[in-house]
C-alpha cells in the first residue's frame, strides 16, 4: 500500500473505476498531498454544485455621524452601516466604558434608541464618530417580544463540474513488440497517465478558477486559492515578505475569534523549512546521535490546539501563499456515471488508444471563518 500523507486516499476513493483503482495506489502520494486532505461527497447529478453560506457578520461597528454628543441623549444614536445590519432590540452595546441596550432600531436612518444611558453600573457619556461599538450581550425585557425579523443573508455559491482526460496511445511498432507482451507497455503508458491526472486533480483543488463553460468554452472547477481570494470578508493576510510567527499567531486569531476551526496548513516545502526553524531553540543533540535536521509536523494554536502543518511539493516555492483550512469544511465529488476511468478510443489495428477521464467538482464551506490564506511569503 502506498504510503498516504493525506486523510483520503486517492486509491480508496469509490469513484474510481476498477481497472484505474490499482494504478492509483502506485502512484507516488506526493503527487496528491492536498487532495487526500478533502474529504469525497455523494456523486453529482448536476454539472454545478450549488450550496449556501451566512454571511460573515462581525458582532461591532463604530459610531455614526456627528457622534454620541453627550450621555444622556437615548435616542436616535447614530451608528455606521456594519452595525446597522446586524443589531438587534435587547443588544448590549458596549462603547469604550459605557453600556447601552437596544430599545429600537431605524436602519433606514442608521441609528438606534436605547433604554438608557450608563446601563448597570456604567457612566455615560460622549462618544466621537468612528469610535468603536461592540454587541456584548443581549439582555430583553421580560415577557416582551419585539423583534423585527432580521435574517442574515444567505450567500449562495455555485462550482462546475470540471472534466478530466489524459491520453493513452500505443503503437504497434517493432520497438513496443519487443516488450514480452504489448499490454505490458499499454500498462506503462496508462500508469503515467494516472500520474499526470492525479498531479492535474492536485493542482486543480488549489488554484482551480470557477468557470461555466460553454459549447465552445470549457468548464472548470474553482479551488482553494479561489475562494478565498474572491469572497467578500474572507481572511487574506499580505505577510510583505517577511514572516514571523507573530504575523501567523495574528491569523490564527482571526480565525478563533471568528469561531472557526482550523485543522490544517497547507504550504511549499520552503515555507515548511520556515517552519522547522521555529522550533530551534528547542533542539537537543547527544554523543549518540549523527544524523542532523528537524522536522515539525503540528502547530499548537491558542484556542485552535494541534494544527497539521503539510509541505505539498506540487506548491512551488515561488508561490508565496499558504493555505489555513477546516478540512471538515471541504468536498470533493464526481459527476454520476462520469467516474475516473479508462475508455477506448476509436482506433485502427496497428493502435490502442484509450483516454483516461472523468468529471470532478469541489465544494469549500464557512470560507470567511474556517479557512484563512497568508500571501507575500
Amino acid at each position: 500500500m502506498a504510503n498516504v500523507f493525506g486523510t483520503y486516499a486517492t486509491y480508496d476513493s469509490p469513484f474510481l473505476s476498477d481497472d484505474v483503482v490499482g494504478l492509483a495506489a502506485l502512484v507516488e502520494p506526493r503527487n496528491s498531498t492536498t487532495w487526500d486532505l478533502i474529504p469525497e461527497m455523494r456523486p453529482l447529478t448536476s454539472t454545478e454544485m450549488v450550496w449556501y453560506d451566512a454571511a460573515y457578520y462581525d458582532l461591532s461597528g463604530e459610531v455614526g455621524a456627528v457622534g454620541w454628543t453627550d450621555g444622556v441623549t437615548t435616542a436616535a444614536l447614530p451608528i455606521d452601516t456594519a452595525l446597522k445590519d446586524i443589531v438587534q432590540i435587547g443588544d448590549v452595546l458596549l462603547v469604550e466604558a459605557e453600556q447601552v441596550v437596544v430599545s429600537a432600531i431605524n436602519r433606514g436612518a442608521s441609528t438606534v434608541d436605547v433604554f438608557a444611558r450608563g446601563h448597570g453600573s456604567t457612566v455615560g457619556v460622549a462618544h466621537v464618530t468612528t469610535t468603536p461599538i461592540f454587541i456584548v450581550g443581549n439582555a430583553n425585557v421580560e415577557g416582551t417580544v419585539d423583534q423585527d425579523g432580521l435574517l442574515e443573508e444567505n450567500l449562495k455559491r455555485v462550482n462546475y463540474a470540471q472534466i478530466v482526460q489524459e491520453k493513452v496511445l500505443v503503437t504497434k511498432t517493432g520497438a513496443n513488440q519487443a516488450y514480452e507482451d504489448i499490454q505490458d507497455k499499454v500498462d506503462e503508458e496508462r500508469g503515467r497517465a494516472m500520474s499526470r491526472a492525479i498531479r492535474k486533480l492536485n493542482q486543480s483543488v488549489l488554484f482551480g478558477e470557477a468557470e461555466v463553460g460553454s459549447k465552445t468554452a470549457p468548464r472548470s472547477s474553482g479551488g482553494i486559492d479561489y475562494w478565498l481570494r474572491t469572497t467578500t470578508d474572507a481572511i487574506n493576510d499580505d505577510y510583505a515578505s517577511v514572516f514571523t510567527e507573530d504575523k501567523f499567531q495574528a491569523t490564527i486569531q482571526k480565525v478563533t475569534d471568528r469561531g472557526g476551526v482550523i485543522d490544517v496548513v497547507v504550504m511549499s516545502s520552503a515555507q515548511k523549512a520556515v517552519f522547522n526553524d521555529l522550533n530551534n531553540g528547542n533542539v537537543r543533540t547527544g554523543l549518540e546521535e549523527d544524523r542532523a535536521g528537524l522536522k515539525v509536523d503540528s502547530y499548537r494554536a491558542e484556542g485552535q490546539g494541534l494544527i497539521r502543518l503539510i509541505a505539498d511539493p506540487r506548491l512551488s516555492d515561488d508561490h508565496k501563499t499558504m493555505y489555513l483550512l477546516n478540512t471538515s469544511k471541504l468536498a470533493k465529488a464526481w459527476f454520476v456515471d462520469d467516474v475516473l476511468r479508462f475508455e477506448d478510443e476509436p482506433a485502427n489495428s496497428r493502435t490502442i488508444d484509450q483516454t483516461l477521464q472523468g468529471q470532478f467538482s469541489m465544494m469549500m464551506k464557512d470560507i470567511t471563518t474556517d479557512h484563512a490564506r497568508v500571501f507575500g511569503l
